[in-house]
């Protein structure tokens, strides 16, 4: 059995801004945030502050004084005509732009099963450390409703890459979309002289997808790419004829870097059979540190850089933070077999798609 424990506090400060807890359970990642009831829907006053607690010592934190506001603003997507109710069901969240854990590649290229406990002792090693430590404190996660406008507000926000998440009217049934798309945008806090400034960073209006709802049997989006190497490829139409598997991943989703070895292994039951290939599209901006990560997979098939989340490729497949880890089947007539699909049912569904059961 596995057992978690979530703990929070509050505390109202004195005229002069002091707080205190008197006691707090020792742990990793925890912040202190600030936060004003006369706020309304759509403001974070703080992101916080990292604190370190120690057992038997007395931690101090400051809040505030570092950063800048970050605002913004929700539209409905063109053409769009009935009314949005941006309260209900919506959030607007920044995460930094890099992963949670940074797992070394080395623990999933080449192989097609993890490897016993060789990740997550490398994980336990990582979590202790002071360079593990020093990482997740610097790490950035917060959201916020959005106010009636669609408009949002996150103050103190330190210079860094960001990633900001957007989900409107989001709560359905299981198995069943919302209206919209979930939106990324990815953006930058720049230096700040003197680590602070009173001028919001603007991110302008952020335009909402309506939601893309794909089925087995549908015909697959075309698209084109540029694969690392330099040649071109249309999808599904240089793949007439073969079955088709589209990996869709990013830099900081931890199942993409797991997903190396599931589809390693996929490779390696299916990749002698002329009838299939694979595609793998990483969703991050064509930069040497991206173009390095791809390489450091070492995945011998066709390698592609599409643009960060949601770029049009994957706005088009439906693909977002919350399955951009899911694989596309395209069949050899070009259409859809297995619009998202996750872990073991992978391979069955390629075994499937080639009679080989």
């Amino acid at each position: 059995m596995f057992c978690t424990i979530f703990t929070s506090q509050s505390a109202i400060t004195d005229v002069e801004g002091r707080f205190g807890f008197e006691k707090v359970i020792p742990a990793n990642d925890l912040h202190v945030g600030r936060r004003d009831p006369a706020n309304g829907a759509g403001r974070v006053t703080s992101l916080g502050a990292p604190v370190r607690v120690e057992p038997g010592a007395t931690a101090t934190v400051t809040l505030g004084g570092k950063g800048r506001p970050v605002i913004g603003r929700v539209e409905p997507p063109e053409g769009w005509t009935q009314a949005v109710d941006f309260t209900e069901e919506s959030r607007a969240g920044i995460e930094s732009n890099r992963p949670w854990t940074p797992y070394p590649l080395r623990l999933f290229r080449g192989k097609t099963a993890l490897q016993g406990g060789e990740r997550s002792e490398w994980e336990d090693r990582w979590l202790e450390s002071p360079e593990g430590r020093d990482y997740r404190d610097r790490r950035i996660a917060e959201g916020v409703g959005l106010s009636p406008d669609g408009s949002f507000r996150l103050d103190d926000v330190p210079p860094g890459e960001y990633r900001l998440s957007v989900q409107v009217n989001d709560r359905q049934p299981l198995g069943e979309s919302g209206p919209f798309g979930r939106l990324i945008h990815v953006f930058t806090v720049p230096p700040i002289r003197g680590d602070r400034s009173d001028a919001p960073l603007d991110l302008g209006p952020l335009r909402l997808n309506r939601s893309v709802v794909l089925k087995a049997g549908d015909p697959a989006p075309a698209f084109r790419v540029t694969t690392v190497d330099g040649k071109t490829l249309t999808v599904p139409g240089d793949f007439q004829g073969k079955v088709l598997l589209l990996d869709f991943g990013t830099l900081w989703d931890r199942q993409s870097a797991i997903q190396i070895t599931r589809l390693n292994d996929v490779h390696k039951r299916f990749g002698g059979d002329p009838r299939f290939t694979i595609l793998s599209l990483t969703c991050a901006a064509d930069t040497a540190p991206t173009r390095s990560y791809v390489g450091e997979k070492g995945e011998p098939w066709p390698q592609a850089i599409v643009g960060h989340l949601s770029n049009p490729i994957a706005s088009t497949y439906g693909v977002d933070e919350m399955n951009v880890h899911g694989v596309v089947i395209i069949g050899i007539d070009g259409k859809l077999i297995g619009p998202k699909l996750f872990y073991q049912k992978i391979g069955d569904a390629v075994g499937e798609a080639l009679g080989k059961r």
